[in-house]
């Protein structure tokens, strides 16, 4: 596991590093076994220095993947998060079934409102024909989400990230 942290962390500093000389001010991350993993990732060797802070909320998902946000806390200040809910029908049996929620996290970027939406949606399993009615009820609140941040922030700025 050790191994693991650190290839990771090694990965997570060098995004964009030769171009700014420093790590990603924001990180979004999905398939997140939990928050113990994030915080060995935020404490390694590398990352400590940039004092990354994380948001993270247990996923109603019943195979305990998440989806988290990791941010650096001298740089953007955190004002609002949630998580909303993306209800799905199983394909198989027609009931309902939990799966990942998309992450909203707002706050301020030098005196600039920013709003991140951390996706992760149902994968095209099954085909592409299959999946589109799960994958296409994630966009619509995805847009509801979006539409609503602009409504309440005309001139703020909107970062959509995942899968």
């Amino acid at each position: 596991m050790d191994q693991k942290i650190k290839l990771l962390s090694d990965v997570l500093f060098s995004i964009g590093n030769k171009e700014t000389k420093s790590p990603p001010l924001l990180i979004g991350l999905v398939e997140v076994e939990n928050r113990k993993v994030i915080e060995k990732i935020v404490s390694s060797k590398k990352l400590k220095p940039y004092n990354y802070g994380i948001i993270h909320f247990d996923s109603p998902d019943f195979r305990g993947i998440d989806s988290a946000l990791l941010y650096r806390k001298t740089l953007f200040k955190i004002r609002h998060q949630k998580t909303y809910a993306l209800e799905l029908i199983d394909l198989k049996s027609g009931n309902k079934r939990t799966t990942r929620d998309i992450l909203v996290v707002s706050g301020y970027l030098i005196q600039h409102h920013l709003t991140i939406l951390v996706n992760h949606w149902p994968s095209r399993r099954g085909g592409k024909v299959r999946s589109a009615p799960q994958r296409l009820k994630a966009a619509q609140l995805h847009r509801k989400i979006a539409d609503s941040v602009t409504r309440k922030h005309p001139n703020g700025k909107i970062i959509c990230m995942g899968d």
